[in-house]
Formats: structure tokens, C-alpha cells, sequence
């Protein structure tokens, strides 16, 4: 089988067994107290594959107990979302900030790229509507996923 097959068909598996494990929501610590309405509220897109690395600096759980929802106060938030692979592969993780309206819903989008053999990816965060509200953090350090 060619490489770029393989690539394509890890990153696919990956996603597909991911699909089965839902995890419990992540709230924001310090935000226990308010309602759900006074915060947004942000999904995993198709799949389950994607995830937050950190939240506004903050190591976000994602290993053990898988997070498919995040409750998070309004404003502007820098994030570092990552993409769940095969441990065969490694996905980069991606720096970007947005700013979440209380008691909206947003999903984490990705799109899957492979090109002789290897595989590139990128991602970014849309509101109920479908329109892009995340834009790119160069700013930011980014840690290796692992």
C-alpha cells in the first residue's frame, strides 16, 4: 500500500474509534457557579477528533477522559486546539483565539490534507451559523501534542 493511503486511513481509524469514546464536560474552574446560559458553550467537531490542548494558558484534561464539550465564560479566549491520531502519528497543535458570546454554541472544525505520504491539517472555530470566529495566534507558544 502507498504511504499516503495509510496516512489517509490512520488519521480515519483514529477519528472513527474516537467516535465511540464520549467523554463529560469541561467547565472553566471559577465558572461552576453560574448558569449554563451566562456561558458559551464549545464542541468537539465531526467526529470527536478535535480537542482543547489549553484554554487561556491553562492545561485542559484530554487524555484519559475524553472532552467533547467545553463550558467557557464570555470574552476572548486564547486556545490551543489539537487533533486526536493513532499514536503512530503526531498532529501539530494549532494556536488560535476567539471571543465566545454567552449562550452560544460553537464547534471545532477541521479538515484532514495528505500529500505524498505525509499528512497536514488545520483548524479554526465557526458559531451556529457556520461563520469563522477564530483567528490565528502566531503569538502564542505551542507545546507538541502528545
Amino acid at each position: 500500500m502507498n504511504r499516503k493511503f495509510n496516512v489517509a486511513m490512520g488519521l480515519a481509524l483514529a477519528a472513527a474509534m474516537l467516535a465511540g469514546c464520549t467523554g463529560s464536560p469541561y467547565r472553566v474552574p471559577g465558572t461552576e457557579a453560574q448558569p449554563l446560559s451566562n456561558l458559551a458553550i464549545i464542541k468537539s467537531g465531526p467526529r470527536g477528533a478535535t480537542y482543547f490542548f489549553s484554554v487561556d494558558g491553562e492545561r485542559v484534561p484530554h487524555v484519559l477522559r475524553p472532552v467533547d464539550r467545553w463550558e467557557l465564560p464570555p470574552g476572548e479566549h486564547a486556545v490551543v486546539v489539537g487533533l486526536r491520531t493513532i499514536p503512530q502519528f503526531q498532529a501539530d497543535t494549532i494556536p488560535m483565539r476567539f471571543v465566545a458570546l454567552p449562550g452560544k454554541t460553537y464547534v471545532i472544525q477541521y479538515e484532514v490534507k495528505t500529500s505524498w505520504g505525509r499528512g497536514t491539517w488545520r483548524g479554526w472555530i465557526e458559531d451556529e451559523s457556520g461563520a469563522t470566529v477564530s483567528f490565528s495566534d502566531s503569538a502564542q507558544s505551542v507545546p507538541k501534542s502528545k
